[in-house]
């Protein structure tokens, strides 16, 4: 525990003099930046150009710095499992320690993250993402493999660290804690629920994260958290109906493909049709995947029963997307990629 805690120390504090040698490398440039401008017009010209081409070189030198904040990251978290690891083996540290390792780093990653915010906003996004990553991994751990919790418990502890990183990511601006915090609500029933949950209770627990997600994005304007639900959500769904599907529950799951077809229908037009936003690939990507998906899936549920129907809810599906065209043409005529598409 000890070398842990020196290992944590000494990345914290490398850290801390490599923002303020790059701090003081901005303050420099910024200044011979402003020197530049007083300079002799017969010079004027050459001096220009260097200074024009700064901006790359600082863009690179913060590009390398984040490779060298996640590679510096990964090499504590190595090095804390070696240690631990090693005390594991010896019988040094008991289960109970071994939790609340976990649980005292993941929560030093994610006040020293939270601590250094307003200077060093992208290194701190690493730091509170891996500090998340440890709750969840720890949480998992003391349920899966120590049997320390319950499976209520585990499940509701999980749930709470994906609120938690939702709202950090709302009060920072931080989509990546926010795509974090949606992974993990996917993962969650996953690990935790897929063996004694009924199909109902994974389904309505899907739905509800995928509505949460569809406002906070579109909010914030965070369309990346769209299609991350979107992925997590058909597979959960697939999961759901390998693990939990039987015939009895046609009715239910139809009825919750329709609402999650809804969810993202709406998501991937909303901003396009409400604040005049032009949609982008992924957008378009939504669209397709979400048609074909929740139409491939429906009709295999529904041909053996309804097979001479069929025919129409096709015809249906395309009566919908011609009016969502009508209605994207007269809301939104700039944005060619999508009415065309």
């Amino acid at each position: 525990m000890f070398e842990f805690i020196l290992i944590v120390a000494a990345f914290i504090i490398l850290l801390a003099r490599i923002y303020k040698v790059e701090d003081r490398l901005a303050i420099l440039e910024k200044k011979e930046g402003v020197q530049a401008t007083t300079v002799p017009v017969q010079t004027a010209a050459p001096v220009a150009a260097t200074v024009v081409q700064q901006p790359v070189a600082v863009n690179t030198e913060e590009r390398w710095g984040k490779i060298l904040g996640i590679a510096g990251v990964v090499a504590v978290i190595l090095g804390v499992s070696f240690f631990l690891r090693y005390a594991f083996v010896n019988n040094l540290i008991g289960v109970t320690g071994r939790i609340i390792i976990g649980i005292i780093a993941g929560i030093a990653f994610m006040s020293v993250g939270q601590f250094i915010r307003e200077k060093y906003r992208s290194y701190s996004n690493i730091l509170m993402g891996c500090g998340i990553g440890l709750l969840y991994l720890t949480t998992f751990a003391s349920f899966a493999f120590y049997n320390l919790v319950s499976s209520p418990v585990a499940y509701g502890l999980l749930v709470g660290i994906s609120a938690l990183s939702v709202v950090l990511s709302i009060i920072d601006s931080a989509i990546v804690l926010a795509i974090i915090g949606v992974v993990g609500g996917f993962l969650t029933p996953m690990f935790m629920t897929l063996s004694n949950a009924s199909l109902a209770q994974v389904l309505t627990y899907i739905l509800i994260l995928d509505v949460g997600v569809m406002v906070i994005a579109y909010i914030y304007k965070w369309r990346k958290l769209t299609t991350t639900a979107f992925i997590g959500t058909w597979l959960l769904v697939v999961l759901t109906f390998l693990n939990l599907y039987e015939k009895t529950d046609k009715i239910s799951m139809c009825f919750f493909l329709f609402l999650y077809f809804i969810v993202f229908l709406l998501s991937s037009i909303f901003h396009h049709v409400v604040r005049k936003e032009i949609s982008d690939t992924a957008d378009l990507a939504v669209i397709v995947v979400n048609a074909l998906a929740y139409s491939a899936v429906t009709y295999s549920l529904l041909f053996e029963s309804l097979k001479n129907f069929m025919g129409f809810f096709m015809i249906l599906m395309a009566f919908l997307y011609f009016a969502i065209a009508l209605l994207s043409y007269k809301t939104n005529k700039e944005n060619k990629l999508l009415n065309m598409f």
